[in-house]
């Protein structure tokens, strides 16, 4: 797998649209199954700032 910065604006465009589509999901449901979406746009969250942080470090 190559250091492509521009893979790694994809790859974080990828994570950020998850977190969002699993916040939108959670807003629709509650319980449990809320608290297990949101928990996912969490981890997807964390992805994204993986990708930042290798972004940042090409200077991205």
């Amino acid at each position: 797998m190559s250091d492509d910065p521009r893979r790694f604006l994809r790859y974080l465009d990828a994570e950020r649209n998850a977190s969002l589509l699993y916040r939108a999901l959670a807003e629709s449901t509650d319980g449990e199954q809320r608290e297990a979406l949101l928990e996912l746009a969490d981890v997807e969250d964390k992805h994204a700032q993986h990708w930042v942080d290798k972004l940042t470090a090409y200077g991205v």
